[in-house]
């Protein structure tokens, strides 16, 4: 059993591989699958009504917190990382800490939103036991996350282990499982596998365009921590990961359930 001090360390260094410019440059601004399309379904699936209270859960650099608050909710953010937190609340009311334990009062949120975020948490069953207490009755909950269906070939597997969401993700009937057991009501999934498709093929296109960059020293990207070996490493384990998403040992989903 992982001890606090080793969550702690995992914690953190999934902060600073996602707040690293290399995430930002290959992912995007929005950091997950699908972009803005799936941040809009993820928020669309809250049906709530305006004014509500929504809470977003690891809202990075605040783009969702944008969203909330552009239709018409009371938007708060939370963030480990200070820095992506700092950026965001200019979007919102956003608190700096950490999502396993949101400083919240029960019974006070009528919607809670976690992009790319459950998966990177080692206690995942306190986390939505705690955003549970933290909602309303009728509050909604909106999770969209990567999800592992098979075990993964091996280079994911070891790749998985030290970045990305793919480390920490559950299978579907996992994520559907853990919101049972946490107290909320039937929970729905929509499959959002193509996104995640679309953004693995946008990350193997960004890495070639990188090393034609680098082979032509147009950047410096050595600071980065980047070479033609890692480039190339990289670029193969993106093809990887798109023959297992598209023989379904993985994908990316929208769950969303309501408290009872």
């Amino acid at each position: 059993m992982a001890t606090a001090r080793q969550d702690a360390a995992l914690k953190s260094a999934c902060c600073t591989t996602w707040t690293n410019p290399v995430a930002r440059l290959l992912l995007g601004e929005r950091l997950h699958p699908g972009g803005e399309r799936t941040t809009a379904l993820t928020v669309d699936s809250l049906g709530l009504e305006r004014g509500a209270r929504v809470l977003d859960l690891g809202c990075g650099y605040g783009s969702t917190l944008g969203m909330l608050a552009g239709q018409g909710y009371t938007a708060i953010g939370l963030d480990l990382a200070y820095g992506a937190a700092s950026a965001a609340s200019t979007f919102g009311g956003v608190v700096v800490a950490d999502a396993e334990r949101p400083p919240v009062r029960a019974g006070s949120l009528d919607g809670i939103v976690m992009e790319c975020v459950l998966s990177l948490l080692p206690d995942k069953e306190g986390a939505t036991s705690r955003a549970h207490r933290a909602l309303k009755r009728g509050g909604r909950i909106a999770i969209s996350d990567v999800t592992i269906e098979e075990p993964l070939p091996l280079p994911l597997e070891e790749a998985a282990a030290w970045s990305t969401c793919v480390a920490g993700a559950l299978s579907t009937a996992g994520y559907l499982s853990l919101l049972q057991e946490s107290g909320f009501g039937e929970a729905q999934s929509i499959c959002l596998d193509d996104a995640l498709v679309a953004l693995i093929d946008q990350i193997r296109r960004r890495l070639a365009l990188i090393e034609v960059a680098l082979t032509a020293r147009g950047v410096e990207l050595a600071p980065l921590g980047v070479d033609r070996d890692r480039l190339e490493g990289l670029r193969g384990l993106a093809v990887a990961a798109l023959d297992v998403v598209r023989n379904g040992g993985a994908g990316y989903r929208l769950f969303h359930a309501t408290k009872q």
